[in-house]
């Protein structure tokens, strides 16, 4: 074929793709690809004006096929020269050629040297096999992309020994690796200790570099996006990697390259769950920030850090560190850059609610999202609004925070509320209608919301928010039985962490519901015990004031009713004396729906028909405080 049919063959094709009359094409491709590639390696002024280079796609390998004779005699003459002197401090092995060459190298030694660059101690297996799913990012426009791992820059020849199971399988029989489960039943992968440490010895340190290279790629790329929440991973699977994230930054120097992918990493680390885990994580975020970064990595960095100013109860300096980068800080250009200006203003209006702020309604809309909507907004817009129900409710307001909710949740989008999102939310709302007496329709949504929930998603807190809501909402219609029985399915949730506010007011509230429950009975010994068991819970939770908060002081007041029941009236006092007494140095606080309210204000009211007892609650802000009798 002449170059004048091939060149109007492949303008045809580049106009029209035809596969089959493509693919015919190859042999003359080839051929007339290597011509031209001579010809251009004949001139350097040539290669220099033409636009294009011409590069063979496994170039070594042709190299090697290019070879007409080899001429081992030279080779042979320096070995016997130095065939004994040997560098012990060098030890020599092919697996150094994973730089470069890592085409070369068999797939289970590829699979070594990444668990060997990841620390080499438990490794999850999720982490390994997420490179097979395309992964989230958001861009600027503030919406969600997808990208692959070979699109991230991940090499190809690991991507594919991780994406085949059977290549995967097959590595992983290797005797050198052993592989057990962690508490969630997450498995791990590790090294053996005297195999890791050989590699410590035997791998020079270009390859060292290159594997912690491929290592934070991996991380960086397996990793969620911020700003959603922890939609994925398991709180178990998330403390499980974050000591693969320290191992791997601290003992491989972070290439510009991966600055900003890193840092996005350790934002995800510091945005939710563990408070230690997210100190250590957002001081680090902090020290690979540069002026020249986007906006969106600043905000982030402000933001976790204000909100972790919050968790200590240091509410000023909070407030102050927000203002200062409002102030100083570098000013939003993009879509995702306002979204996280909602972000910060959000947190600003959770300082106000913490200190009863008065301007808190008049302020807390202060930042509006563009239009149309992006996905970011979306999700900034629902958190703004559940801020907003929050404070409503923290102030004894439930038709604002039902009406704030029902606004959410009727929120006409062209994108549908994400699954854990819209739990959250309804949760929320059926506890409000709980605290307004309307349990039969709290009842109906979270049934509603229930039946679409899989088995897999039994663990996650928007699970245990749903059938805390379907408890008190049978409580309320004195379906007894069938708040018991939705209590029943918490019991394999999972146990409330030391330093996680969320998780410790979650288990507290089943710890009272079923205690109110048991109260509601015949058995009144069983309900001291109960109430008796809840006590010494809420004093081991630090996050809620442990014996002195608002939490312990409802259990003091509601014991001494069950122990007046009971027939002890000493004890009765005992306790009544305590509760009141915490009473008058704490806040009422609304996160535990009707207990507040109703339940207390029928135990008030009973005590002193009996006993003749007062009962006095401060309630939030500037309000007098509220005496039932």
């Amino acid at each position: 074929m002449d170059a004048t049919c091939i060149c109007s063959s492949i303008q045809l094709l580049a106009k029209g793709h035809d596969e089959d009359s493509a693919r015919a094409l190859i042999p003359a491709l080839n051929c007339h690809l290597e011509d031209l590639r001579r010809l251009l390696a004949q001139s350097k002024s040539l290669s220099r004006d033409v636009r294009y280079r011409v590069t063979p796609r496994n170039e070594r390998t042709g190299r090697v096929l290019s070879v007409t004779s080899a001429h081992i005699a030279p080779v042979n003459r320096i070995r016997e020269l130095f065939g004994d002197t040997v560098d012990p401090t060098l030890p020599p092995s092919y697996l150094n050629l994973f730089a470069g060459y890592a085409d070369i190298l068999p797939a289970p030694d590829q699979l070594l040297l990444l668990l060997h660059a990841l620390g080499g101690s438990d490794i999850p297996e999720k982490l390994l096999k997420s490179v097979r799913l395309p992964q989230r990012r958001w861009d600027s426009n503030g919406e969600i992309q997808t990208v692959t791992a070979a699109e991230f820059g991940l090499p190809s020849e690991l991507i594919n020994i991780l994406s085949d199971q059977i290549h995967l399988s097959r590595a992983a029989k290797s005797p050198y690796i052993i592989r057990s489960a962690l508490d969630d039943t997450t498995i791990v992968w590790s090294l053996c200790p005297d195999y890791a440490s050989i590699l410590s010895r035997i791998l020079h340190p270009r390859t060292a570099d290159e594997l912690g290279d491929t290592a934070l790629k991996l991380i960086c790329y397996v990793c969620p996006p911020c700003y959603e929440g922890n939609t994925d991973w398991s709180p178990v699977l998330k403390q499980a990697v974050w000591p693969i994230v320290q191992r791997v930054t601290k003992r491989h120097k972070i290439p510009p390259s991966l600055r900003v992918q890193v840092l996005e990493t350790l934002l995800f680390f510091g945005e939710r769950d563990s408070v230690a885990i997210r100190r250590v994580a957002v001081e680090q975020a902090k020290g690979l920030l540069r002026k020249s970064m986007p906006y969106y990595l600043h905000a982030s960095v402000a933001l976790f850090r204000s909100t972790l100013h919050r968790v200590d109860a240091d509410f000023a300096k909070s407030e102050s560190y927000i203002r200062d980068f409002t102030w100083r800080g570098p000013r939003p250009t993009t879509r995702r850059d306002h979204a996280l200006q909602g972000r910060l203003h959000i947190s600003q209006m959770e300082n106000k609610i913490k200190c009863y702020d008065n301007d808190v309604p008049s302020s807390i809309y202060g930042w509006k999202a563009d239009q149309p909507l992006s996905a970011l907004d979306i999700e900034v817009t629902f958190r703004l609004q559940s801020t907003a129900a929050r404070f409503f409710q923290s102030v004894g307001d439930f038709g604002a925070a039902r009406d704030s909710l029902e606004q959410i949740l009727s929120l006409d989008t062209t994108k549908p509320i994400r699954g854990s999102t819209r739990r959250v939310l309804v949760g929320r709302l059926a506890d409000t209608y709980c605290e307004m007496g309307d349990c039969a329709a709290a009842a109906e949504m979270v049934r509603a919301e229930l039946d679409n929930m899989n088995d897999s998603q039994s663990l996650r807190r928007e699970f245990r928010r749903l059938m805390l809501a379907s408890a008190e909402a049978n409580i309320g219609l004195e379906k007894l039985g069938a708040a018991e029985s939705a209590l029943e399915e918490l019991e394999g949730a999972t146990l409330p962490r030391p330093d996680n506010l969320h998780d410790q007011q979650l288990h507290m509230r089943a710890l009272l519901a079923a205690a109110r429950i048991a109260h509601s009975g015949t058995d009144r010994g069983w309900a001291v015990l109960r109430w008796k068991s809840a006590l010494e819970e809420v004093q081991r939770m630090h996050t809620l004031g442990s014996g002195g908060g608002f939490t312990a002081a409802v259990i003091h007041v509601s014991l001494a009713h069950a122990q007046l029941a009971a027939g002890d009236g000493e004890g009765g006092r005992r306790s009544w004396a305590t509760g009141m007494e915490l009473m008058r140095s704490q806040t009422c606080e609304y996160w535990l729906p009707v207990v507040p309210t109703a339940w207390l204000q029928r135990i008030a009211r009973e005590v002193h028909d009996s006993q003749g007892w007062l009962f006095r609650m401060k309630l939030p802000g500037a309000r007098c405080d509220i005496t039932w009798t």
